[in-house]
């Protein structure tokens, strides 16, 4: 009786961690998807915001660019002036 008791316990034991590996498993894989899907979203609006940042600067180089030029072409005009 004690060791049919014994095999009977054996036995559930085994069965319960046959479905808590089955559930760890799905859960780790649940947890993954949901960790790749944080990761490419984050990615995506670091992105976003480094095309952002790029656009502005490029913009802010141009005008600069541009500034500089006119100081040049400026500063040739008064050196000419003087050579007059």
């Amino acid at each position: 009786m004690k060791k049919t008791f014994a095999l009977c316990l054996l036995a559930f034991g085994l069965a319960a961690c046959s479905g808590t590996w089955k559930g760890m498993k799905s859960d780790t894989s649940r947890n993954l998807d949901k960790t790749e899907a944080a990761v490419e979203k984050g990615w995506d609006k670091t992105k976003e915001a480094g095309e952002k940042v790029a656009d502005k600067t490029e913009g802010v180089l141009k005008k600069g660019a541009e500034t500089v030029g006119k100081g040049v072409r400026k500063t040739g005009e008064a050196i000419e002036k003087l050579g007059q």
